[in-house]
């Protein structure tokens, strides 16, 4: 068993060439120390152990260069410092994009909502500027839901004359949304809102 601080020179010698017991035994004498640094700067027992993991994976992958550190314990605890850093830069990038995606999300949603209001009002406003006979099909059929014959009997006429003022009072909605139509509502916001309507 090695005397870490009067034999670190030849363990890392040891590692370089490839000796696995010599790095489990490096890593054993470091860890806890390593760990507790990075701790405190990340204030996450789970972020600590990912960047601590992560920081002797490097150290087997560059093993080969250890003996021509001057100061391994210096290097090692500068590349933790270094690593935490930017596992914390990367964690609040992550935390800002999620903030940012989810404010983006909320301004959609009430952005649509806000449309989709503006168009069933301008829908409400064509359908008042119907005729009265238009008004009446077109209410008995789309929102009461009546069948054209049903529609007939409630307005006293034949089912073709409930057909003719559906067909008047659709196309005139259509001319009337149209003609006044927010230009910043979507096209196939429009369309779904019609299909409901009309």
């Amino acid at each position: 068993m090695f005397d870490l601080l009067n034999n670190e020179r030849e363990l890392l010698l040891q590692i370089a060439s490839g000796d696995e017991a010599a790095f489990t035994q490096l890593m054993r004498a470091k860890h806890v120390g390593v760990y507790h640094a990075v701790l405190r700067l990340t204030g996450d027992q789970w972020m600590a152990e990912e960047v601590v993991q992560d920081l002797f994976l490097k150290v087997w992958m560059k093993r080969t260069h250890l003996p021509l550190l001057d100061n391994f314990t210096a290097w090692l605890n500068t590349v933790a410092e270094n690593m935490a850093l930017n596992v914390i830069k990367q964690s609040l990038r992550k935390k800002n994009d999620v903030k940012s995606w989810v404010a983006d999300f909320y301004k959609e949603v009430n952005q649509e909502e806000m449309q989709e209001n503006a168009l069933t009002d301008l829908l409400q406003q064509a359908v008042q500027h119907l005729s009265p006979r238009q008004r009446e099909a077109y209410r008995l059929i789309k929102e009461q839901g009546y069948k054209r014959e049903e529609a007939a009997m409630q307005m006293n006429v034949s089912p073709e004359t409930v057909k003719t003022h559906l067909e008047q009072a659709m196309r005139n909605i259509r001319t009337y949304c149209t003609s006044r139509l927010d230009k910043s509502i979507p096209i196939i916001l429009i369309l779904a809102e019609a299909k409901k309507f009309l």
